[in-house]
């Protein structure tokens, strides 16, 4: 079979219907990078886009939760902060936290459950499970018939869970729903807004990141499936023919001598040791190549390009991952922006459901800490030694008259240094 005929071939087996899988592609025009994905199965297959989503997830679940007091004082042994950090009877804090986040980049929503006895305070440890549910298990029922924006107060909104064929309804108020951006907002035709799949949206629910990047990752699937055919099914590399030629035309190989240089090309030459690299024949031979080079198709360059569409939607930096020319220092400095802009933004806005249900008009918050991990050190460390320096000129100056008391005090204030107290000289 030629190359191109398995590359055909390959292309009408590519992404083959199923139940999970909407999209049927073809050599010919039926082709379309815009076709439905399921999320999930794109999270498992794809490197690329599983690489982004656990390194964000991994980064997300270093956080330490904690709970300050309106000063940002910590609150010692509170009960809240330790059953967030052992939030069920098979997962530890950390790993809910990772897991959570996976929920939400592939789907674009996350469900916390908090499994509590009626009549029993999530807070007490003994008696409390948080879980994050499946958000492919999940639907949203609004059920009712005027629309979201005429209420005060949270209508009657229900979570309902599909397992083993079973419709199973969480009870009302246990389910702190985080999700993207609602922008697609459709009905059933029932006055209900609420579906199990990815085409049918509901009133409730967000969206995921994947939706905008079907195109790139449907290219990706394409990209690799057409990699791996070339490197599998590569059929003749080329052609070795004899060159000579006499009054009527080239002149064929005799057949002794196209047995024996296909058998010897077949097993003795390669690149490994004791293998031969060059062939050695009497016969006037030329070489026709046949096989087709993947960067001259474009395949690594649109591999790379759809790479970098992923990177930008989830906020992460190129440097954080295998293949680019950074340097040690780039990748530190692209760690740190990464948290800087996208992590710690992304769990303010995740502890922010505990604190609306838990923490809503108290004068204590949790919060999602992130200045113990080591490149915040360094800036603390930098900033105290800094700031030791100024104060021990500034008193300096203060001591030889060069500054007033009042100037003294303004100049603290700048390095966040502020006393109630009169001072005097």
């Amino acid at each position: 079979m030629s190359v191109l005929k398995t590359i055909a071939g390959s292309f009408s087996r590519l992404f083959k219907s199923d139940k999970n899988w909407a999209a049927n592609y073809m050599l010919s025009s039926d082709y379309n990078a815009w076709n439905e994905l399921d999320y999930l199965k794109a999270f498992l297959e794809i490197p690329e886009l599983n690489a982004v989503i656990c390194t964000k997830a991994r980064m997300f679940g270093n956080g330490v939760i904690k709970e300050v007091d309106s000063n940002g004082n910590e609150v010692k042994n509170s009960k809240l902060v330790a059953a967030l950090n052992n939030p069920n009877w098979f997962q530890s804090g950390e790993e809910f936290r990772r897991q959570t986040k996976l929920w939400r980049e592939i789907f674009g929503n996350e469900y916390l459950f908090e499994n509590s006895p009626i009549g029993r305070d999530f807070e007490d440890a003994t008696t409390k499970a948080l879980f994050t549910i499946p958000p492919n298990w999940t639907g949203v029922k609004y059920n009712e018939e005027q629309p979201f924006f005429v209420f005060t107060e949270m209508p009657d909104i229900k979570y309902v869970v599909e397992y083993n064929s079973k419709l199973i309804t969480l009870p009302q108020g246990t389910v702190i729903h985080l999700n993207d951006d609602r922008v697609d907002m459709r009905s059933d035709g029932n006055g209900i807004y609420s579906s199990f799949s990815t085409s049918s949206k509901s009133l409730m629910k967000g969206e995921s990141k994947l939706r905008a990047l079907t195109p790139a990752l449907n290219n990706l699937k394409m990209a690799y499936e057409t990699r791996g055919v070339l490197l599998k099914n590569r059929g003749a590399l080329g052609i070795l023919s004899n060159s000579s030629a006499d009054k009527i035309g080239s002149i064929p190989l005799e057949k002794e001598e196209r047995e024996r240089i296909q058998e010897e090309y077949a097993t003795k030459y390669g690149g490994l040791k004791g293998q031969y690299q060059l062939i050695i024949s009497a016969a006037d031979l030329k070489w026709q190549q046949m096989s087709i080079n993947p960067d001259k198709m474009g395949l690594y360059t649109e591999t790379a390009a759809d790479f970098d569409k992923i990177i930008d939607s989830y906020g992460m930096k190129r440097e954080l991952f295998a293949g680019k020319d950074a340097t040690y220092e780039n990748a530190k400095a692209a760690e740190k922006g990464v948290y800087t802009d996208t992590i710690i933004p992304d769990a303010a806005e995740w502890i922010a459901g505990f604190n609306k249900k838990h923490r809503n008009g108290a004068k204590t918050k949790l919060i999602m800490d992130y200045f113990h991990l080591p490149m915040f050190q360094e800036d603390l460390a930098n900033r105290g030694a800094s700031m030791k320096a100024n104060v021990d000129a500034l008193t300096i100056a203060l001591t030889d008259g060069a500054i007033d008391i009042i100037q003294y005090k303004a100049e603290l204030e700048k390095f966040g240094i502020k006393s109630n107290k009169q001072i005097t000289a």
